[in-house]
């Protein structure tokens, strides 16, 4: 209710965020680059009548890495497709993957079962390995200096397997993701988390595939007689 109701911003670095006053009492602010800057707004009629806040802009992250969350039985196969964002053109990459109790890597020749996707060209090689915190660090690079195609889409797939004590709502945490471009200039975008919640079942729906039909009677013959059927869901069986 002052009668004065003028006031005036500033910031402590126009570099970093600079402040256009909307002549209402309010303020845009407009980011420039990465740092931390302080925003103040001081009323013209008595300049102890004032408030200020901290910004803090972050870098622009042209580059990432991003996948979807899922729903996925226990004690069946799923696949997690990874997918990267690109504005740089992209050689390589590295990064250590996290899983939490009950999803483990699925086994192919002694190997953790991960693909490159149609975005790899012929000359990218993948590899992984287990580290000393129990991650499993990827990394792919072209032998050729070629770049993965196109600037999005799934750039390789995780094949995992649910345990059957497989609890709801964990997390797949991917760090020290690492990029790099053919002239070897280097991106570290943001970890990604990605959360799996635990799919309900129909009873008697044991391949969880939303029907219960003679495939499902099958299915459960089968696993009696211990052929062990792929992606066989033991809850919805076990009625």
């Amino acid at each position: 209710e002052a009668y004065n109701k003028a006031v005036v911003w500033s910031s402590s670095d126009e570099t970093i965020a600079s402040v256009k006053d909307n002549g209402d009492g309010s303020a845009t602010i407009i980011t420039k680059k990465a740092g931390n800057a302080t925003v103040t707004v001081v009323a013209v009629d008595n300049s102890e009548l004032s408030a200020s806040c901290e910004i803090t802009v972050l870098e622009k992250i042209v580059n990432y890495l991003t996948a979807q969350d899922m729903e996925v039985s226990s004690g069946t196969s799923f696949v997690l497709p990874i997918e990267l964002v690109n504005e740089d053109a992209i050689t390589g990459f590295q990064c250590d993957i996290y899983l939490p109790d009950g999803i483990e890597f699925e086994m192919y020749d002694d190997e953790y079962d991960i693909e490159l996707a149609n975005r790899a060209t012929s000359s990218h090689i993948l590899s992984s390995a287990l580290q000393n915190d129990g991650s499993v660090r990827v990394l792919a690079y072209s032998t050729s200096s070629k770049v993965f195609n196109d600037n999005n889409g799934t750039l390789f797939n995780l094949k995992l397997t649910t345990s059957d004590s497989f609890e709801d709502n964990v997390q797949i945490i991917i760090k020290n993701i690492v990029m790099t471009t053919p002239s070897e200039v280097e991106f570290k975008p943001t970890d990604l988390t990605i959360t799996i919640s635990k799919r309900q079942y129909i009873s008697g729906d044991t391949n969880n595939d939303g029907v219960i039909n003679v495939t499902d009677v099958v299915r459960i013959a089968n696993y009696v007689l211990g052929n062990e059927p792929s992606g066989f869901v033991f809850e919805a069986a076990d009625i």
